[in-house]
């Protein structure tokens, strides 16, 4: 379940157009833009698109980080903290 204040950041993101809605990257694909990222990564050249990942709980998160390193490494390289 998500957090009341997270729906709140979420909601708030999403009508001021800073965010997407989620999506599923496995089933929904990555959101590109259809003329320059699209034809981009058809061509066979890198596109980076960032997403971030919503937790349902707490063990989720810690046993996705443990299988996903680069989530750590971003973290640890902006001075990240989580409450744990």
């Amino acid at each position: 379940m998500i957090d009341a204040e997270f729906s709140i950041w979420l909601e708030n993101g999403i009508k001021n157009g800073w965010i997407s809605p989620p999506v599923c990257s496995t089933h929904d694909g990555v959101p590109l833009t259809e003329l320059e990222e699209d034809t981009m990564f058809y061509d066979s050249n890198d596109v980076c698109v960032y997403v971030s990942r919503l937790y349902e709980s707490q063990a989720q998160r810690l046993e996705v980080e443990r299988n996903n390193c680069p989530i750590a490494w971003r973290r640890s390289n902006e001075g990240w903290t989580t409450n744990e």
